[in-house]
């Protein structure tokens, strides 16, 4: 990493510091920004880390009036553990009132985190990107089966070997077309997207981030039963965003029927990225739904 590189990252991290806590013997990391009366609570996807999110949400591209906390989940065993997690992180911060923002397996959390809490009445919103019902056909053929696979080698394979595959594979395994454009994005942003992505392959893509996947995955395909019934008495609001070729989380009409009150919008060839090639329209359709 060259001098201009690490100064960047060194005030990326001087604004975005990165807070641990450790919940039962493990360490959670986590960051907060922010001092706003609402709270934007994100729950990351697989390939991201708290750090990473906050280049795509943050106070300036939301709104100022914002806390945002993000949380990134590894080393985790189940979802309780995670949404365990989350209530002491939140209880940390003294935190009441949330938006709950979920991205890809961050989505998934999302919808347990709510069936599971004891403060239900503090979710004001719950915001999905990129997720799916645990009845997905779409998400157990093309995602949790290939996973069952790649646990049963994973021993046998070198670290090494799963990270330069995973690099080689990042955009044609999410569905992504080489006609699709990214939106233009400043260089100092293109650059630290660069570098928190190497610092997610070089610190977070270990066995034991893959184990953790495989757990939580396994665990909401088979174990988890959602029913419309469990929005009962809750006065939030949901909005669900998805895209008609995500190679891993299509849903059909799942959404529809589990989420009948929720404002569900489609976007078109973005495959698992649509943050990266409709930024500017993923965060307009938030704000107007906040």
């Amino acid at each position: 990493m060259n001098s201009t590189s690490i100064k960047l990252l060194q005030d990326f991290y001087s604004k975005y510091p990165l807070q641990t806590i450790f919940i039962k013997g493990k360490k959670w990391e986590y960051v907060i920004v922010g001092k706003g009366e609402r709270t934007f609570v994100i729950l990351p996807g697989g390939g991201e880390t708290a750090q990473r999110i906050m280049l795509l949400l943050n106070p300036q591209t939301l709104a100022t009036n914002f806390k945002i906390i993000a949380i990134t989940f590894y080393n985790a065993d189940s979802i309780q553990e995670c949404c365990e997690a989350i209530d002491v992180i939140l209880e940390k911060e003294n935190v009441r009132k949330i938006i709950l923002f979920g991205h890809s397996i961050g989505g998934e959390l999302a919808q347990s985190y709510f069936r599971r809490t004891k403060s239900k009445n503090n979710i004001e919103k719950i915001i999905i990107l990129h997720a799916c019902t645990p009845n997905s056909e779409v998400y157990k053929k093309d995602l949790v089966r290939p996973f069952k696979i790649l646990h049963f080698f994973l021993p046998l394979l070198p670290t090494w070997l799963i990270t330069k595959m995973a690099k080689m594979l990042a955009n044609r395994i999410q569905g992504i077309s080489s006609k699709n454009i990214i939106e233009p994005m400043s260089e100092k942003t293109r650059l630290l997207q660069k570098i928190l992505a190497r610092e997610f392959f070089d610190k977070y893509l270990t066995k034991r981030q893959w184990q953790t996947w495989y757990l939580l995955h396994m665990e909401f395909a088979y174990k988890e039963k959602f029913s419309p019934t469990d929005l009962k008495n809750w006065q939030g609001k949901i909005l669900i965003m998805q895209t008609d070729n995500d190679p891993w989380m299509r849903d059909g009409e799942g959404f529809r029927k589990l989420y009948p009150k929720a404002k569900i919008v489609t976007f078109h060839g973005t495959g698992h990225l649509t943050f990266y090639y409709q930024y500017n329209k993923v965060i307009e359709t938030i704000k107007k739904f906040l």
